[in-house]
């Protein structure tokens, strides 16, 4: 059988001037909210400036200006006692002050403008020039590190970067992009971006799978007797190579 659709859905966005602020409002929310937290996601001021500039459907519903944005969303049954625990929750960081504003959704509708924001920056991208796409994993102290470590090594001329994700699950959305493909870009992102994540116990690869493009970069997650026990159990059950041919393991050390 199907789930149930939630009887109580919150949407809340704030914003936080500090990354170190961002991580005390997931713990909060974690230890506050508890089995009613659903989504805590995270974008950062480059990401919701880039889609401001490119997408007229979006609007800042803050009005102020934060070097972070979580968007926290609950659901559950109880909608007077859901809403008790969101309104405590925000009243609880923002007296804290690990927030710098803040709104919660009234309505559907203004739920819906505030996830517009998470979910269009992906389209954003693809307006403003060629992407280079980051799906990887990385622990708390890392999760944005990331994102500054590449903005050192590219000039803003040569590429805008901007960082987004599921920051509960560790899971960063690193985006790079640059007015035309770039040999020297690129560059500087690989294999950088593999050997960080291996040194600081991340993944390369977090919801969207090795596939075609990451099978060389596998070595940055997996060691090579790890990667040959998968190629001798792929060749044992799949001797004819019929089955998601060329994907995931690579072929040679």
């Amino acid at each position: 059988a199907c789930p149930y659709k939630p009887q109580s859905v919150n949407v809340a966005l704030v914003g936080c001037d500090t990354y170190e602020e961002t991580q005390k409002v997931l713990l909060s929310a974690k230890k506050d909210l508890g089995e009613i937290l659903s989504a805590f996601e995270f974008f950062d001021t480059e990401a919701l400036e880039l889609l401001l500039s490119k997408d007229k459907n979006a609007v800042d519903p803050l009005g102020t200006k934060c070097r972070f944005y979580l968007l926290i969303e609950t659901s559950g049954s109880d909608s007077s006692h859901d809403k008790e625990k969101v309104n405590n929750f925000l009243e609880k960081i923002l007296s804290a002050g690990h927030i710098k504003d803040g709104t919660i959704a009234q309505d559907e509708s203004q739920a819906s403008s505030i996830w517009y924001l998470r979910e269009h920056i992906t389209e954003a991208l693809k307006k403003t020039g060629y992407n280079y796409k980051y799906d990887i994993t990385l622990p708390s102290p890392n999760f944005y590190d990331i994102v500054e470590q590449i903005r050192k090594r590219l000039s803003p001329d040569l590429a805008k970067v901007v960082g987004y994700g599921h920051m509960a699950d560790g899971n960063m959305h690193l985006n790079i992009v640059s007015p035309t493909k770039s040999d020297q870009v690129l560059s500087q992102i690989e294999p950088f971006v593999y050997e960080y994540c291996a040194t600081n116990k991340g993944s390369i690869s977090a919801e969207h799978g090795i596939g075609l493009f990451k099978i060389e970069a596998l070595k940055y997650s997996k060691p090579s007797a790890m990667i040959q026990v998968m190629r001798t159990l792929k060749q044992t059950l799949d001797p004819n190579g019929i089955l998601n041919p060329y994907k995931v393991i690579p072929t040679h050390d």
